[in-house]
């Protein structure tokens, strides 16, 4: 059985996280991912540099990628580029909007080159927007997104979560619309532009803020862990660190006070509806949290389990990597990377029948030009060389 997208080849111009998270999911899928890099490199390559020029994040996005390096500044750099695009299905960038324009590399005239590519471009804010051209990371979308003023305790400042879920999140948008336009390809053989800006997509994420607001045109400001308008739903303490439990029905909600003991909370002006039991929501975390430091976070979630509360512990990312269950579920494999050594990095999170190969390592700056510029473009090694004098690649 062959690989979802075996025979496809993109020509990944992205850097930092969101297309290069976009582009591993589709060489995830069986893509020939072919990275462009600037001579310079991508900066995330220099992000917590490894000895050699590269950096753990760099590796842990950029896995089963080939990497050729090419200067669009550059007249020649340019014609070579177009000449690439004469062999790929999916061209991906995320410079500001605009950028590609002042290099002459036009959605118009690369079509005019290979009418089936499809030319998909993330940036923070998107064409048209007044932000256009306000540099866009993660934390800013955040900031931007709705939810951030929310985080955080009362009497304190909003705080940017640490996990880039702005970066990924559009990034996970940004391979499905892209999905979307080789479908739709399929069916009638056109290319199309792709475009996705985080903003947008972040919009979706804080769900229960928006559904406060619209029900009551209340603004909640520094929520902590909890959810609004929910009972119980918090982090407590547990003997040997912290772990997450919420009711978010009648029944989840009444088995927590089962588990704990307290059955005889359970009375309907104190537990007996949402409303109730948002109104008494110190008094529940209390009871809860006097149950839950006198055991472990496994003993705690056993207990929970069985009775299908949902709760987690709260894992750190020590933690996270060598969990059993994800390490079974081949999530974690161990790569031997240039430059680094011996290393973990994460599996494909896609499950599909299809075969999946072993991981291969990110690629070194330029590490693929002679493979890619001699044999799918046809130069000569001669060729090749004077390109690298010329400061092209």
């Amino acid at each position: 059985m062959s690989l979802v997208l075996e025979g496809i080849k993109v020509l990944d111009s992205s850097q930092y996280g969101t297309g290069p998270y976009a582009t591993l999911l589709l060489g995830f899928l069986g893509a020939e991912v072919i990275k462009l890099e600037a001579p310079s490199g991508d900066p995330m390559r220099v992000l917590s540099t490894y000895h050699k020029g590269i950096s753990y994040p760099y590796v842990l996005l950029n896995v089963n990628k080939k990497c050729i390096t090419l200067n669009l500044k550059k007249d020649k750099g340019k014609d070579i580029f177009r000449e690439l695009i004469k062999h790929v299905d999916i061209l991906v960038e995320n410079f500001l909007p605009g950028t590609m324009e002042k290099w002459g590399l036009t959605y118009e005239g690369l079509t005019e080159i290979n009418p089936r590519i499809i030319y998909a471009s993330i940036s923070g804010f998107g064409r048209g927007s007044r932000y256009e051209k306000t540099p866009a990371y993660d934390p800013i979308i955040q900031a931007v997104g709705g939810a951030m003023a929310s985080t955080g305790f009362p009497g304190n400042p909003p705080i940017r979560c640490p996990a880039a879920y702005a970066d990924f999140g559009a990034a996970t948008h940004f391979a499905m619309a892209i999905m979307g336009a080789l479908y739709y390809r399929e069916k009638t053989g056109q290319g199309q532009r792709v475009e996705i800006a985080m903003r947008d997509t972040i919009l979706y994420f804080p769900l229960g803020i928006h559904n406060v607001y619209h029900e009551s045109a209340k603004v909640e400001k520094e929520i902590g862990n909890r959810m609004v308008g929910v009972a119980p739903y918090n982090v407590y303490q547990a003997r040997d660190g912290y772990i997450y439990i919420l009711g978010l029905t009648d029944a989840q909600a009444n088995e927590v006070m089962k588990v704990i003991g307290r059955e005889d909370f359970i009375t309907p002006d104190k537990y007996g509806s949402p409303y109730t039991r948002w109104r008494n929501r110190e008094e529940i975390d209390t009871m809860i949290g006097a149950w839950t430091q006198s055991r472990t976070k496994q003993e705690i979630y056993d207990e929970m389990a069985l009775r299908d509360v949902p709760c987690s512990p709260v894992l750190d990312v020590e933690e996270v990597w060598n969990d059993e269950d994800l390490i079974q579920r081949g999530m974690i494999a161990e790569i031997d990377q240039p430059g680094i050594g011996k290393v973990k990095v994460l599996n494909s999170p896609i499950k599909l029948p299809s075969p999946v190969g072993p991981i291969k390592p990110a690629p070194l700056l330029g590490q693929h030009n002679q493979e890619i510029y001699e044999t799918l473009l046809g130069l000569t090694p001669n060729e090749t060389y004077e390109l690298k004098e010329a400061s092209v690649i």
